[in-house]
Order: C-alpha cells, then structure tokens, then sequence
C-alpha cells in the first residue's frame, strides 16, 4: 500500500517519491518522453507517512514518529542517512533535561519506553542513545486498568 506521495521540481527535473507500507521509499525521475524513469530505492525498515526532497536533501517521516534525513549526493547506492528526530514510541516522554556544558547545547529525552535520547541541538540531531536496564518481569496493562499515569507503553508504570 502506499503511504505517502511527493512530486518535486528541482531545476528542470520533477521526481516523484513514494511511500509504502513495506519500509520502502522510492524515488523516480518524471520524463516526459520517456515516461517514468526508477533513480533509488531505500529500505527504511517502518512504514513512511511523509516525504520531502529538496537540495539533495530527503526527509523522510516514520510510522515510530521518527524523521531520519538522506542525503543523496549522487550516492546512490548507499546514501548518507542521520537521524533528526527519534521518539518514545512505546509511550510517553516523561523527562526533558537541557546541558549547556563548554559550549554544547544538548538535552535528553526519557520515555516510559526505557529509552534515553541524547540530542544536539546545533546539529539538530540525535547524537546517543541509551537503554534503562530491566530486570523486572514485564507486566502489559490492561484497557481500564487503575492508578499509574496514563500510557500507551507495554511497560508497567513502576518501569
């Protein structure tokens, strides 16, 4: 199924961008003598639900809220690919800390999904990532379910 779609005119080329439901973005050239010429192929791994192209610049918008950024400067076997944006998926963010250290500025981000995310903000960019160790045995709420905060996350909320 496709899930997004894009036509974008760069100079005098149009490229048409598609989406879908199989992790897969593509990328074609729109000639009008030729008709549709396939450029690229990128396996994000989720479902796409936006893209956009501009400057050998492709953005790309995660099923996970993600938004990982390729650029395809005539590499177009293996594109350079950065992750801006990584979100708690698996539920919600519960902590924001700013660091202003030696000229960085950074913050972190912490989820009830047991994820840490370390972002630079002059890179606008995730730099890091860490896990919360679980030991305890993981125990999924059930719809209606009383007490704790209210979660999307399979985590219990002592997690």
């Amino acid at each position: 199924m496709i899930t997004c779609v894009k036509i974008v005119k760069e100079g005098d080329t149009e490229f048409l961008f598609t989406g879908s439901s199989d992790g897969e973005v593509k990328m074609a050239r729109l000639n009008l003598s030729s008709g549709i010429d396939h450029v690229l192929t990128l396996d994000i791994g989720l479902a796409p639900r936006s893209v956009d192209f501009m400057q050998n610049t492709l953005l790309v918008g995660l099923s996970d809220g993600s938004i990982k950024e390729f650029q395809l400067n005539g590499t177009k076997d293996h594109p350079k690919m950065s992750n801006l944006i990584e979100s708690h998926f698996d539920g919600e963010t519960w902590g924001l800390c700013m660091i202003n250290e030696k000229g960085t500025q950074r913050y972190v981000t912490s989820g009830d999904d047991n994820i840490l995310h370390l972002y630079d903000i002059k890179l606008k960019k995730v730099i890091g990532r860490g896990y919360v160790d679980v030991t305890q045995k993981t125990v999924v709420k059930q719809k209606g379910q009383s007490g704790g905060a209210s979660t999307q996350s399979k985590y219990s909320d002592s997690q």
